[in-house]
């Protein structure tokens, strides 16, 4: 099973990440981190996501705890934020 990470993920691209991420029978999402909707269910921003996930943006972020990341910001923003990883 990989496990996988979200940034940035109040944007509609990241949304269709978690689209695909929940539904892919090898992956499990284990968060998604947003820090303008931090506390907030994800179905609540993604709101095509209702009855498929149950989970709430994360204000941090625990690297340890995944195999793979996706950066859903604008590819400026996303090579800051790598760099600061």
């Amino acid at each position: 099973m990989i496990k996988a990470g979200i940034i940035g993920g109040s944007g509609y691209a990241a949304g269709e990440l978690v689209r695909i991420l929940i539904n892919h029978p090898d992956v499990e999402l284990k968060w998604v981190h947003s820090r303008t909707v931090a506390g907030q269910r994800i179905v609540d921003v993604h709101q095509g996501l209702h009855g498929e996930i149950d989970m709430t943006f994360s204000s941090t972020y625990d690297l340890n705890t995944i195999d793979v990341l996706s950066v859903s910001y604008t590819h400026l923003r996303a090579h800051e934020t790598v760099l600061d990883l």
